[in-house]
């Protein structure tokens, strides 16, 4: 799972990660009695999930919070006059936290992957507008996907830089449709079907990095694929019409 925000959500994110229950009392004593325990919200339920990484945008953490051993890859978005949460330290109260321009020199030093973008001239909220977000949102998604293939590299940029790690490069000339096919039942622990007009396609499945697992061909409306022996993880159905130049892709999650 991963985990992000834009500005309180960033902190949110950052809280989330690296806060729990003791450091929050040493923070605001009484906090517990107040708002019920951090991982149970009033109920007996614990949390069963693992953060692996976060989307930091124009956000802050709390200093004395982080500890080598619980870093996580982090990517962020920051301006460089940014006087509502300061890309470098600052003091709340008592408390000290530190902006997205020393937390991406703390992953480094502790050999974590980190990317951060900063504008140098901005203020608190950077590339805004649609295509900035939308080139937020591509950064981001190159990030997370680089851990699953364990190839990130920490970078710092002064100036937006568009992402590329389209999955099949090759497919570019092709028509994407990604409504005409249907995939389920979607997560699945041993096979799922694709339903649609996949007559005269070729269907891939293809690892998260793109590494090609299983190819079938399919006259059918309906096709069921065994996925049984692939390991947990995140995967794609590429299913490309050998007439028409069609494509489709589609990711398809296989849980244990």
């Amino acid at each position: 799972m991963f985990i992000g925000g834009q500005s309180a959500g960033a902190i949110g994110s950052f809280f989330s990660a690296y806060i729990d229950q003791q450091e929050w009392e040493i923070a605001f004593p009484g906090i517990e009695a107040d708002l019920g325990a951090l991982d149970t919200s009033g109920n007996n339920l614990t949390h069963s999930f693992t953060l692996k990484g976060i989307f930091n945008n124009w956000g802050m953490a709390m200093s004395s919070s982080i500890n080598p051993s619980e870093l996580l890859p982090t990517i962020s978005f920051h301006g460089g006059q940014d006087n509502t949460v300061p890309i470098d330290s600052s003091i709340t109260g008592n408390i000290a936290f530190i902006g997205s321009g020393i937390v991406h020199d703390v992953l480094q030093t502790n050999g974590i992957c980190s990317e951060l973008t900063v504008d140098s001239l901005g203020g608190h909220g950077i590339y805004t507008n649609s295509v900035g977000l939308e080139f937020r949102i591509e950064r981001a998604s190159c990030f997370f996907k680089s851990q699953f293939c364990n190839n990130c590299s920490s970078t710092l940029m002064t100036h937006a830089i568009s992402a590329n790690c389209s999955l099949d490069t090759q497919t570019s000339n092709l028509q994407v449709d990604q409504t005409s096919i249907q995939l389920f039942p979607n997560p699945t622990q041993n096979d799922f079907t694709i339903v649609g007009d996949l007559s005269n396609y070729q269907i891939e499945i293809l690892s998260a990095s793109g590494t090609l697992i299983q190819v079938i061909y399919s006259t059918d409306t309906s096709h069921t694929i065994d996925i049984s022996d692939l390991p947990q993880g995140i995967f794609f159905v590429k299913a490309s019409n050998l007439t028409n130049n069609q494509l489709v892709l589609q990711k398809i999650i296989k849980h244990n």
